[in-house]
C-alpha cells in the first residue's frame, strides 16, 4: 500500500537521526516509542486522505485520454454531418 511505503521511509528517517545517538536503553527505547507514535499519527492522516496508487493515476489518465480523443472524433462527425444537412 501507498501509505505504508512513505510510512516506512519516516520511520528510517527518523531511525538515521537517532544513529547518530548513544544506543542505550533509555535511547533505545525513546526511539523505538518515538517511531510507533510517529507512525500511529501517520497513519491515522493518510487514512483520512484520499488517495490512489501511482498505478490507478496511470490507468485513469489513459481512460481520460481514450475518452478524450472520441470525444474529438464525435465532434467531427457531428460536423460532417452538420454540413451534409444544411
Amino acid at each position: 500500500m501507498l501509505s505504508d511505503r512513505i510510512i516506512e521511509q519516516i520511520n528510517e528517517q527518523i531511525g538515521r537521526v537517532f544513529a547518530g545517538q548513544s544506543d542505550n536503553n533509555d535511547t533505545s527505547s525513546a526511539r523505538n516509542e518515538l517511531q510507533k507514535s510517529l507512525r500511529s499519527v501517520v497513519q491515522n492522516a493518510f487514512s483520512k486522505l484520499d488517495l490512489v496508487t501511482r498505478e490507478e493515476f496511470d490507468a485513469q489518465q489513459e481512460v481520460l485520454r481514450k475518452t478524450r480523443a472520441r470525444v474529438e472524433q464525435l465532434e467531427q462527425e457531428l460536423e460532417e454531418l452538420t454540413k451534409q444537412i444544411n
